[in-house]
């Protein structure tokens, strides 16, 4: 039985049916999920999704936080930032995370909100070759 994921966003809805797996990073770390997976919601962190087909095509995307719930054949995830791999622009992404990172140091230590921003700039820095941070 194949996977369905469904990324809902204040703009708009995409989803991408014929999946084999899903891995997207939560609070508690990184999930990896299979169909047939256990209901389950909790939080998405920002960070890289990669949804695998069948033949193992994947398609990657940079995420912000957001929630998830899972049943045995569909990942459906509700967040307010996502841009797929082939749509970043690598310039802009650096430029991004210069910001983010200078932002973050302005504000607390334990802002979670700031952080959240870094690691989304982060993802999207990385998926766009720019290499790991």
């Amino acid at each position: 039985m194949p996977l369905t994921l469904q990324m809902i966003l204040p703009d708009r809805r995409i989803e991408l049916h014929g999946l084999v797996s899903v891995v997207f990073q939560s609070v508690e770390g990184e999930l990896g999920i299979l169909a047939g997976h256990a209901p389950l919601v909790c939080e998405v962190r920002a960070g890289t999704l990669c949804a695998t087909a069948e033949g193992q095509r994947r398609q990657r995307f940079a995420t912000g936080q957001g929630l998830a719930r899972i049943s045995e054949d569909c990942v459906r995830l509700l967040m307010m930032d996502l841009i797929a791999e082939e749509e970043i622009d690598g310039a802009a992404a650096g430029r991004l995370l210069q910001r983010a990172r200078a932002e973050a140091a302005v504000h607390a230590a334990g802002d979670s909100e700031s952080a959240e921003l870094v690691r989304f700039a982060e993802a999207q820095f990385a998926l766009a070759g720019n290499g790991t941070i």
